[in-house]
């Protein structure tokens, strides 16, 4: 299928998935030359599904941490994509696509990008806050963070999740006292997670 409207993934300036929306339909398929330089070439199908609904990752400009201004947002919808299978079962594309299970609901999801076209994904359920990166994906409950977050700083939620930024008053923190109590140390690894296609470079 390579009907409907098309995303390309973001990944510290590669673009390693397409995907391709056709109301509830969507097909994921693979750049096969992942050399600097080369033609893109998205002629592998990772995956076809049916899916219930579709979060499109996008990047305000307005979250401190992002490497962009809020008129170049543009250039950023579709960074990353998170889709709600069935029930509990959600998949995210990213610079790798995983499937896991999630028992809260969907409230808004984030996907800023920093430096070097790097993305940091980032879910906000009703109860539990997920770090999508395959090398978190993980949770924290909602409680853990501040009540009271601008949808900005929501954006930027892995400054809290890394420590740079303390939970309680906002203060920047030195990099010993990130490591001491980064909220990411009390993390809980996502449920149901299975890789189904894994980061390529």
């Amino acid at each position: 299928m390579r009907k409907g409207k098309h995303y390309d993934i973001h990944d510290n300036g590669a673009r390693p998935f397409r995907v391709y929306v056709d109301g509830n339909k969507v097909a994921i398929y693979k750049d096969v030359h992942m050399e600097i330089g080369e033609p893109e070439d998205y002629s592998k199908l990772i995956m076809e599904l049916r899916v219930k609904d579709i979060y499109v990752g996008k990047s305000t400009g307005h979250a401190e941490g992002a490497d962009h201004l809020p008129d170049k947002a543009h250039m950023f919808v579709g960074n990353s994509l998170l889709l709600h299978v069935s029930a509990n079962r959600y998949v995210h594309v990213g610079s790798s696509i995983y499937e896991f299970q999630m028992d809260d609901k969907v409230d808004k999801y984030f996907s800023m990008v920093g430096r070097n076209d790097v993305t940091y994904p980032v879910l906000l359920g009703t109860d539990n806050v997920y770090f999508m990166l395959e090398g978190d994906h993980c949770y924290l409950p909602r409680g853990m963070l501040p009540a009271k977050l601008t949808k900005a700083q929501w954006e930027d939620a892995y400054t809290y999740f890394y420590g740079w930024l303390d939970p309680i008053n906002g203060r920047h923190r030195t990099d010993k006292e990130r490591n001491k109590d980064a909220l990411e140390n009390h993390a809980k690894k996502m449920k149901g997670y299975r890789l189904i296609q894994k980061r390529e470079f």
